[in-house]
């Protein structure tokens, strides 16, 4: 995570929390329908995912946490934000 970035930065990095946010919606939303956002604590909204991006002000570390919700809820995944796309996109690879 970073404040601010050059035009060229070569890496992943997010320019605050609210930056990931964005980039994690943009990379699911593809057009009308199928993903909505809801206010935090929200519930009964027949989410299927529920996200957690937490932030270690000690640290400066993030943690994303993906939780499917099935009946009792199951963390999916628990770790860094490059290790989840690295996930999601060997699903999708084998999907194809």
């Amino acid at each position: 995570m970073v404040n601010g970035i050059g035009a060229n930065e070569p890496q992943l990095v997010f320019n605050g929390i609210g930056c990931l946010a964005a980039q994690v919606v943009a990379n699911f939303k593809k057009g009308a329908g199928g993903i909505y956002l809801h206010r935090g604590g929200a519930k009964n909204c027949w989410e299927e995912w529920h996200y957690e991006v937490i932030f270690n002000e000690d640290t400066s570390e993030l943690t994303f946490k993906c939780i499917e919700i099935h009946g009792k809820p199951t963390v999916f995944y628990e770790g860094t934000v490059q290790g989840f796309l690295e996930l999601i996109t060997e699903e999708e690879e084998e999907k194809v």
